[in-house]
């Protein structure tokens, strides 16, 4: 995995680079993690790609986060 920003992981969304699910109720499926987002209180951010090739996008530190990093 690679250290990157928050404001990154908003670029790829922004992009259509990755589609975000922060506040997705039914998760995809996780293949591969592949870049993460933290500060002084420990992770608050992430992506991850799933078996299609997909990649998902978690900017907040919610439950879906935690559930999948």
């Amino acid at each position: 995995m690679r250290k990157t920003t928050q404001r990154e992981l908003r670029e790829m969304v922004r992009l259509g680079l990755a589609i975000n699910v922060t506040n997705a109720t039914d998760l995809p499926t996780v293949h591969s993690k592949e870049m993460y987002s933290a500060g002084i209180y420990g992770i608050n951010g992430g992506m991850y790609r799933d078996v299609d090739g997909n990649s998902y996008v978690i900017i907040a530190r919610n439950s879906n986060l935690f559930r999948i990093f």
